[in-house]
């Protein structure tokens, strides 16, 4: 039982690549599997509409031209769904909304499906075809998964007990069960493996991702890190940006060498860090020597007096500075503004409002360093 355990505990690890900022990824792959899985099943259902004309009018029931209308019609209907959901952002509501319209409209075609070949057709080939739909859907959760195809093995038996294939003896039906069963366990095998083998997919290319968006050196958020951070939190008010460069850092690298100076930017940039956990802020490093702080609040006051203790943090850690620096210590200097509205999700008005805070930056530095102007 210890190794089934082991699996258990590895799968609830990975089970959170399907929430917060992943569930987004998850929402887009499971449109594009609908769709994908809509458009073969609507080539199939043109294929059996095409094979019933070539067969004559008087060898297909009135009945049977119908239930393919239906079905025709369902996939359309659900086709636009989804071109509806494309179309919108992918909040929790809507991923909720489409997750659970996508399960239930499994679950009635899966009874529709069966009732009709069993009772019309005498065969199991739709019962085999949705099991694999239902396996090779890698969003499909285990439990997700198990239920549909219980739901779809308690379908054929029931209608087989209803009447379904009349034709068939006891010893016969007996047979039909023990390929249900036998049919159950392979492809329910073939879910669990399939949905995990997409989360393991998912957890490496999220880690490839979260790497793209960190500097290497600090661990702070890069420039592809900040907008992407931006993107996601939507964030409609006023902001407070302010850029940070280290003073007379071509000095302190020359004197004490590259591999010295990268500590003094991890110095800088821990500082940074325990400023903004004081905040609703982020901390990006911008290039070089050069940091970016945004807060997401419209008080510049508040944000600068978080600013100036984060300037007195970095200089009470002595430092020494450069051979031809101002200061004895490394510090810091900093120009800070605060937006006249809401920059919304626009990624160009951020860098407007921190090339504005740049400006400030450089009436910092003409007037002496060591300083932050608002």
């Amino acid at each position: 039982m210890g190794i089934f355990r082991k699996y258990l505990e590895a799968y609830r690890l990975l089970r959170k690549y399907r929430e917060g900022s992943y569930a987004a990824d998850f929402a887009k792959n499971n449109l594009r599997n609908i769709i994908f899985i809509l458009m073969f099943m609507a080539c199939i259902l043109f294929v059996n509409v095409m094979i019933f004309f070539l067969a004559g009018s008087d060898a297909v029931p009135q009945y049977q031209y119908l239930d393919m209308l239906v079905v025709f019609m369902a996939f359309f209907l659900g086709l636009l769904v989804v071109g509806y959901y494309m179309r919108r952002p992918f909040t929790e509501k809507n991923r909720k909304h489409l997750r659970n319209i996508f399960f239930t409209a499994t679950l009635l075609m899966a009874f529709s499906l069966i009732h009709n070949e069993l009772f019309y057709r005498g065969t199991l080939y739709n019962y085999i075809i949705l099991l694999f739909g239902i396996a090779a859907v890698p969003n499909f959760t285990v439990a997700e998964a198990l239920l549909l195809v219980l739901f779809t093995d308690a379908s054929v038996l029931l209608f087989l007990g209803a009447g379904g294939m009349r034709s068939i003896g006891e010893a016969s039906f007996w047979d039909i069960v023990r390929i249900v069963f036998l049919a159950t366990t392979f492809y329910i095998g073939l879910a669990v493996r399939n949905h995990v083998d997409y989360l393991i997919f998912m957890r490496e290319r999220s880690r490839l991702k979260r790497s793209s968006e960190l500097d290497p050196l600090t661990g702070l958020l890069n420039r592809r890190g900040m907008e992407a951070y931006i993107y996601r939190r939507k964030y409609h008010w006023q902001i407070v940006a302010c850029i940070i460069d280290v003073d007379d850092f071509k000095s302190y690298n020359d004197t004490y060498g590259h591999e010295a100076g990268n500590r003094c930017l991890r110095e800088v940039a821990d500082s940074l860090v325990v400023t903004v956990q004081q905040s609703d802020a982020i901390a990006v490093r911008y290039g070089g020597e050069e940091f970016v702080l945004l807060f997401f609040m419209n008080d510049l006051v508040q944000a600068y007096r978080l600013v100036r203790n984060c300037a007195q943090l970095i200089e009470h850690k002595k430092l020494a500075a450069g051979k031809l620096a101002q200061h004895p210590y490394v510090t810091i200097s900093g120009g800070m503004v605060i937006s006249p509205e809401g920059p919304k999700c626009d990624i160009e008005k951020y860098y407007e409002i921190i090339n504005e805070a740049d400006r400030k930056l450089y009436v910092a530095k003409v007037c002496g360093k060591n300083q932050i102007i608002k």
